[in-house]
């Protein structure tokens, strides 16, 4: 269960575990801010009774302290704890992936360091990124599934696909405005052969 589908500012306390408040609508969260301490919340399910609705107060005294951060790093935490090794769907083992920009969680996960600077000289497939970083193969994978999530990974081939899709879409366009500029049936025609 998410706090999203929930539909309110959410809190979350589990044992000993910090507390964190999802602010969805504001697409933000209050919690520590350190993402580790977080991972176990990453592991299994978290069951739609575990949320508690953020009272106001508590919700206007985290708001005052300020310390709100992006929503998008906890999704990169529960892409990178949850994923196991396993590639999300839709990414393809001997793609091409390339870090579009350098990560801002290096310092909690050392050991992405080496694959993030492998990333951002260029393209290169999962087995190549694993090799020239020497990072387990699992481990490239949960790397690459995190900052796709984030927004922070180029897959060449789904970029040469949106690429063509871009150009297609153009050539509509010019299409389409040459028809509206038209004022006789057969300037149409000629436009659209």
């Amino acid at each position: 269960c998410v706090p999203g589908a929930l539909g309110r500012v959410m809190r979350l306390q589990r044992g000993e575990l910090p507390a964190i408040t999802v602010d969805v609508e504001n697409d933000c969260y209050y919690g520590p801010n350190v993402l580790k301490p977080l991972s176990d919340y990453c592991e299994g399910a978290i069951r739609r009774e575990e949320w508690e609705v953020a009272s106001p107060p508590v919700l206007g005294g985290l708001r005052e302290a300020g310390g709100s951060q992006p929503l998008s790093r906890l999704m990169w935490l529960y892409a990178l704890v949850s994923s196991k090794g396993q590639l999300l769907v839709g990414l393809e083992m001997n793609g091409r992936y390339r870090l579009t920009r350098w990560p801002q969680a290096e310092r909690e996960f050392p050991r992405h360091f080496r694959i993030a600077t492998v990333m951002m000289r260029g393209t290169a497939t999962l087995a190549e990124i694993s090799e020239q970083s020497t990072a387990a193969l699992p481990d490239v994978i949960d790397f690459v599934n995190a900052y796709m999530v984030a927004g922070a990974i180029e897959n060449a081939h789904l970029y040469a696909q949106a690429q063509d899709r871009v150009a297609a879409l153009t050539g509509l366009t010019a299409l389409s405005e040459q028809i509206a500029a038209s004022s006789r049936r057969d300037e149409v025609s000629v436009a659209a052969s």
